[in-house]
C-alpha cells in the first residue's frame, strides 16, 4: 500500500481550474497572468508545474508534483503508510540491536557480520525516516483538522505577526475553518475511503463554504488574505467594470496587491481626516499626518510583511511552497510600450524617503563622534519623545 499510495501521489494531478472558469456574480475575482484565466479561491499558480492548482498545499520534492485538492488524500495515505511501515521496521531494528547487545559475550562466529552491519546502518537511517516523516505527518494532520493548507498556514503566521503590530484588524480570522468533520471530509474524504487507493475528498475544489469571517457586514465575500486586492482581467480592468463594488479600497484592477504599509497609512489618514474636522489646530507632525513619523519609512518595497518578503521563524518564504508570485502581478517589460509611470504622489513619497535616508546617514556619521554616555542619553531622549 505504501508504493501504491506513492505512485498515486506522483501521477495523480493536483487539479486545475476549467479553462472556461468564470467567477460567480459578486465573488472576488482573481486573474492569473500566467494562465491568462480567472482562478478560483484558494488556487495558486505553481512555478514548477506551470499551471494553477486547486486548493494548492505545496509543491512536493518527494513526488515532484503539486499537492492539491485531487491528490491530497493520496499524499496523506502515503504519509500514513510510511509512518506505519518505517515505525514497525524501527521497532524490529531496536529489538535486534538489544538482542545483539545481550549476546555480545558469545563467540564472533555465532553472529554473522552482515547482521551486525545491517543493524548498525539501518537503525539510524530508519530513525531519521520515522522522525522526519512523522513531523511532516503531524503538520499535515494539524492543517487538515483546521481546514487549512500549508500555504494558508504560512499566510496565517504572516497575518498573526501583522496583528501584533496593529497593521491589520485583530478580528481578522481564517474564513475556511468550518468544523472538524467538514474539514476532514473535504481534505481526506469520507471515513470509508480514507485507506482506499482511489478515495477522493468531497467538494469540487472550486467552491468552498465560509464561516462568518469570509463576509463583510453587507454579506459580500471579502478577500483573504486581507492585504490582497481583487485582480481583474486586463480588459475588464481597463473598462472599469465592477468599480463600484464594496470594499473597493482593498481591491485593485490589475495593479497588484496592496501592502500592509499602504493599508495602515490609508486607515490612519482617514482617521486623521475625521480628527481634523473637530480640531483645527495641530501641534505636532504626528497629529497632522495621523500616524507616527517612523511609519514614513515603510514603503511598498520595504514592507517586511509583504508576501514576497516575509519569512517565518523557520525561514520559510511563500516561494518555498512553489507559489509563483509573478502570476499575480505582471512585471512591466523593458520593451513594453505601456510602461508603468508613477504619479506625482508616488514621486513625492520617493523624494521624501530619499531625504530621510540622507538625514539618517548624516545623523549616523555625527553619532560616531559622540562619547558613549552622550549617545545613550540622546537615545533615551528620542525614545521618550516617540512614546
Amino acid at each position: 500500500m505504501t508504493w501504491i499510495s506513492y505512485y498515486m501521489a506522483i501521477f495523480t494531478p493536483a487539479g486545475s481550474p476549467p479553462k472556461d472558469f468564470e467567477p460567480a456574480a459578486g465573488a472576488v475575482k482573481r486573474w492569473c497572468f500566467k494562465c491568462n484565466a480567472y482562478k478560483p479561491e484558494r488556487t495558486h499558480h505553481c512555478k514548477t508545474c506551470k499551471t494553477c492548482v486547486l486548493k494548492m498545499d505545496h509543491h512536493c520534492p518527494w513526488t515532484y508534483n503539486c499537492v492539491g485538492y485531487k491528490n491530497m488524500p493520496h499524499f496523506i495515505r502515503f504519509l500514513v503508510w510510511v509512518d506505519l511501515t518505517s515505525g514497525y521496521g524501527f521497532y524490529r531494528l531496536v529489538l535486534q540491536c538489544i538482542n545483539l547487545y545481550k549476546n555480545r559475550g558469545l563467540p564472533a562466529y555465532l553472529i554473522p557480520l552482515s547482521e551486525i552491519l545491517a543493524s548498525v546502518i539501518l537503525t539510524p537511517i530508519t530513525f531519521f525516516v520515522v522522525f522526519s516523516v512523522g513531523l511532516l505527518s503531524i503538520r499535515v494532520f494539524l492543517n487538515m483538522l483546521n481546514g487549512i493548507t500549508q500555504i494558508e498556514s504560512w499566510e496565517e503566521e504572516r497575518l498573526a505577526s501583522a496583528k501584533r503590530r496593529n497593521l491589520i484588524p485583530r478580528n481578522t480570522h481564517f474564513p475556511y475553518d468550518i468544523d472538524l468533520w467538514y474539514n476532514i471530509n473535504h481534505t481526506w474524504g469520507p471515513m470509508w475511503s480514507w485507506f482506499l487507493p482511489f478515495g477522493r475528498p468531497e467538494g469540487d475544489g472550486i467552491n468552498f463554504q465560509k464561516n462568518e469571517s469570509g463576509f463583510d457586514d453587507e454579506g459580500n465575500p471579502i478577500t483573504w488574505p486581507p492585504d490582497q486586492r481583487e485582480v481583474l482581467k486586463p480588459d475588464d480592468a481597463e473598462s472599469g467594470s465592477d468599480s463600484n463594488r464594496t470594499s473597493g479600497e482593498m481591491r485593485g484592477f490589475g495593479r497588484g496587491p496592496v501592502t500592509f504599509a499602504q493599508t495602515y497609512i490609508s486607515s490612519m489618514q482617514q482617521r486623521s481626516l475625521l480628527s481634523n474636522r473637530s480640531r483645527s489646530n495641530s501641534t505636532s507632525s504626528e497629529e497632522s499626518t495621523g500616524y507616527p513619523e517612523w511609519r514614513d519609512q515603510i514603503t511598498s518595497d520595504a514592507d517586511f510583511y509583504k508576501r514576497e518578503l516575509f519569512e517565518t521563524f523557520e525561514g520559510e518564504k511563500i516561494s518555498d511552497f512553489g507559489v509563483d508570485l509573478d502570476s499575480e502581478m505582471p512585471r512591466p517589460a523593458a520593451s513594453s510600450s505601456r510602461r508603468y509611470r508613477p504619479d506625482a504622489g508616488e514621486i513625492q513619497q520617493e523624494l521624501h524617503l530619499h531625504q530621510q535616508d540622507q538625514h539618517r546617514a548624516q545623523q549616523s556619521k555625527e553619532e560616531d563622534d559622540l562619547p558613549l554616555a552622550a549617545l545613550m542619553a540622546k537615545r533615551k531622549k528620542e525614545k521618550a519623545y516617540v512614546s
